[in-house]
C-alpha cells in the first residue's frame, strides 16, 4: 500500500487524506446520534446537557426541525440533537410511523384521523402526501372495522 500512495502526487495524497479525514468524522457523527439501547421499553437521549430517560410509550409523536428532534410527552418536550431520519431508524416500527417530512407518529396515540391529519390528544399533525399510502396500508387499513 506505501507503495502505491508514494506513486500518487501531492494532490491526489491530500484527496485521500481529507477524505479518510471526513470518513472517520462521520463514523464518530453517527455513534453520537445514535440512541443508546438500555432496555426493550425505553431509551436514554441527550438534551439540556444530561441524559433523560424516555419511555416508548410515553412519546406522543416527534417532530424534525432540520438537525434537532423534538419529542413531545405528556409531560413535556425534550430537544435533542439528531435528524429525525436517524431517530426514525432507531424506534420500534410497530409502534411509530412517519407520516410526514417532519413528523414520527406513536400508532398506538391516535385518537381519530382523517385523510389530512391524525389527531393525537390536542395536537393535529399533518400526514404529508407521500408518506399517506404506507401510513394506512402499514397501520389504518388493518384496524378499521367493515360493514
Amino acid at each position: 500500500m506505501c507503495s502505491l500512495f508514494s506513486a500518487l502526487k501531492y494532490n491526489e495524497k491530500r484527496a485521500l487524506d481529507k477524505a479518510f479525514t471526513y470518513h472517520k468524522l462521520l463514523e464518530s457523527e453517527i455513534a453520537k446520534t445514535e440512541i443508546p439501547r438500555s432496555g426493550d421499553d425505553y431509551f436514554f437521549v441527550k438534551a439540556e446537557r444530561k441524559f433523560i430517560k424516555i419511555h416508548f410509550k410515553d412519546i406522543l409523536f416527534i417532530e424534525g426541525l432540520k438537525d434537532y428532534v423534538v419529542m413531545q410527552t405528556d409531560e413535556q418536550r425534550i430537544i435533542t440533537a439528531m435528524n429525525i431520519k436517524t431517530i426514525h431508524e432507531q424506534l420500534p416500527q410497530h409502534l411509530f410511523a412517519r407520516i410526514s417530512k417532519s413528523y414520527i407518529i406513536n400508532v398506538r396515540e391516535v385518537a381519530s384521523f382523517d385523510n389530512n391529519t391524525v389527531l393525537i390528544r390536542k395536537y393535529e399533525i399533518p400526514i404529508g402526501f407521500s408518506y399517506r399510502t404506507n401510513f394506512f396500508d402499514d397501520y389504518v387499513t388493518k384496524k378499521v372495522l367493515g360493514r
